[in-house]
């Protein structure tokens, strides 16, 4: 699959040679020659800061000889670094906090991406950019960490979604995680109970090992490497791979020390149903990010037309993103919009394209946040769905 980068901007190009998988020899030419002709570091900044890439841009570009990025870029830089470092080393101390509170209480907690997958990945919590707290516990022992976090000081986010039971019963068969809010410590927590994306689920109970990752001292469950990187690959896609951080820790894994089992993956992508989107997503890093495919699944890979053409969708959507970015006219808009969705609709088959398409029906918080009606109304929540959403297309605009 051939990709022309000269059609992206010289701050795309320049942020993809240095997360590139090339030899220094060849990163730093590609790096040079970019430099050299024109860099606009304004739009430069907000790309890698859209892209959540700024801690690893940042490494880079320290190794780089002095003189090629002006000083102003560096110390701006340098100063969300030491921001990221110390909201990562809060979220490490409170999700060491909660870890230990529910597992005093009997339930067991996974950690999923974060903290743990930044230490597993770079070796250092500060070089992957921070967001909230994603755990995961067994379906049973829900209420309990959801108590549990309450008495922690955290406080649900979207209650409207659970005022009623017949609202929590649907909650709880169409979402997989619950957002909860600590407002004096400013962090987010979400609470996941399964690992499913619209229709799309990797039932880890059944198919997951688990690792140990000490994060300030203390074990942290999460998965093990393998099922941690189909759900790092099914995550990507499930969200059209909207931000490169999430390829880039792709691309961790596909480097030849990171100990991947590549066989392993290949039969358990295989048992759970998502070896295309397995496969599509190795091509997008190989593309992009010119990371070499694993050999033993190259000739698997390059046999899976399916995979060729989901890959070649998700550059499609990736350009036109960046042209939505760059100049948001309302054409670039929709562009991006209906090849999100087709994208969308080409990774699921079968019942999972059902599921997709009628999740776009289904009351969204908003609507439910809109106006209130009891259990035996929640029917008029579909009837009110279109105007709602012709509503915020609307307002978008």
């Amino acid at each position: 699959m051939k990709f022309n980068i000269d059609q992206l901007t010289p701050e795309l190009q320049l942020m993809l040679a240095l997360l590139s998988a090339d030899t220094i020899a060849i990163k730093m030419a590609r790096i040079n020659k970019l430099i050299s002709e024109h860099i606009d570091w304004d739009s430069f900044w907000r790309l890698i800061n859209r892209h959540g890439v700024y801690p690893q841009i940042y490494e880079l570009l320290n190794s780089l000889p002095g003189g090629l990025v002006p000083e102003a870029v560096m110390l701006t830089l340098q100063k969300q670094c030491h921001n990221n470092a110390a909201q990562a080393m809060k979220n490490a101390g409170e999700l060491v906090r909660l870890v230990r509170i529910m597992e005093e209480n009997g339930i067991k907690v996974i950690a999923l991406k974060g903290q743990t997958l930044a230490q597993r990945l770079y070796g250092n919590i500060a070089l992957r950019t921070t967001g909230d707290i994603d755990i995961l516990v067994a379906a049973e022992n829900l209420a309990k960490a959801e108590d549990i976090l309450v008495s922690c000081g955290y406080h649900e986010e979207y209650v409207e979604q659970r005022l009623t039971a017949r609202r929590q019963d649907i909650n709880f068969r169409n979402a997989h995680h619950s957002n909860f809010l600590h407002d004096e410590r400013k962090i987010h927590v979400e609470l996941h109970w399964q690992l499913c994306y619209s229709g799309l689920e990797l039932p880890l109970s059944e198919a997951a090992k688990l690792q140990e990752v000490n994060l300030a001292g203390c074990s942290v469950a999460t998965l093990a490497d393998e099922p941690l990187l189909l759900f790092l690959a099914l995550h990507g896609s499930m969200h059209s791979w909207v931000q490169l951080r999430w390829l880039y820790d792709i691309v961790m894994f596909m480097k030849p020390n990171s100990g991947i089992d590549w066989e392993r993956v290949a039969v358990l992508a295989e048992q759970l149903g998502i070896s295309t989107i397995f496969r599509h997503t190795l091509l997008l890093a190989n593309c992009l990010l010119t990371v070499p495919l694993p050999a033993n699944l190259s000739a698997a890979i390059k046999n899976d037309g399916k995979a060729w053409k989901l890959a070649e969708l998700s550059l499609l959507l990736f350009l036109a993103r960046e042209r939505k970015f760059a100049q948001p006219t309302r054409w670039n808009k929709v562009s991006c919009w209906l090849k999100d969705k087709y994208y969308n609709l080409r990774l699921r088959t079968g019942w999972n394209r059902a599921e997709y398409l009628f999740m776009h029906f289904r009351p969204s918080y908003s609507d439910l946040q809109l106006v209130f009606f009891s259990d035996r109304w929640y029917f008029l929540y579909y009837l009110l769905r279109p105007f709602t959403w012709l509503r915020r297309s609307v307002m978008r605009q």
